[in-house]
């Protein structure tokens, strides 16, 4: 879990695996009816807890379980308080850095 979040601050554009989109539609023909649920369970059994699709012109990252919610948002505020403490150590003289 931890690789796919570095992987994805790393490269603006890296997303977790899923399945292979058609081009203008993407995944919206593998769409299920009903039951979503399922169907998200069965593609994170293939992919993993944190998998991508594309419906239209828009990802959608998925994540299945607590566990990888959990770290995501940990890491997320983590990045958050580094830009915090940076931001005001860049204007603690009056100068503003950017």
């Amino acid at each position: 879990m931890a690789d796919v979040v570095s992987a994805i601050k790393s490269a603006k554009y890296k997303y977790p695996p899923g399945p292979k989109p058609l081009p203008i539609i993407g995944n919206m023909h593998q769409l299920p009816q009903g039951q979503l649920g399922k169907w998200a369970q069965g593609l994170a059994k293939e992919y993993g807890e944190m998998f991508t699709i594309k419906i239209g012109g828009q990802r959608w990252v998925f994540l299945t379980s607590t566990r990888t919610i959990k770290d995501l948002l940990e890491k997320r505020a983590a990045v958050t308080r580094i830009k915090e403490v940076a931001n005001d150590r860049s204007t603690a003289h009056g100068l503003e850095c950017r």
